[in-house]
């Protein structure tokens, strides 16, 4: 009888680990990576790029926010936006003003998915449905 239960409560278990690795430590894991790429010229100015991405900011992230904000004292000569800023509609002004000072640097926007399409919840088991069917699309998954 063991066997019968060990598998699913197995998933489960890896199932709950992940949920609480993703809610309680990735959703608040901000990281600023620092890479150097030797493409000027020996003795050029280094131009100094920050890339902003995958926000995915919701009301009420302050910390997020004022995170975000301080990416501005590293005096960047270029900002580079590649998108994803929104997880909800209500997060707009909150990443207005996280980005405000970022605004006052050159910079490029790139749209993310989020950033054209308002973020939705999606049933995983419509992608296995999918699978079993046969229509492995993108637009049925």
């Amino acid at each position: 009888m063991r066997p019968l239960y060990s598998v699913p409560l197995g998933i489960a278990a890896t199932g709950a680990a992940c949920l609480a690795y993703s809610v309680g430590y990735e959703v608040r894991s901000f990281r600023l990576r620092r890479v150097e790429v030797p493409v000027l010229p020996r003795g050029a100015r280094p131009i100094r790029v920050l890339q902003v991405s995958d926000i995915h900011m919701v009301s009420g992230q302050g910390r997020k926010q004022r995170w975000l904000q301080s990416l501005a004292g590293l005096r960047p000569d270029l900002v580079v936006n590649t998108g994803d800023n929104l997880s909800d509609p209500e997060g707009v002004p909150a990443t207005l003003d996280a980005l405000g000072p970022l605004m006052d640097f050159p910079g490029v926007y790139v749209f993310g998915s989020n950033d054209y399409y308002g973020p939705a919840r999606k049933n995983p088991a419509r992608y296995l449905q999918a699978m079993r069917t046969g229509s492995h699309g993108m637009n049925n998954a």
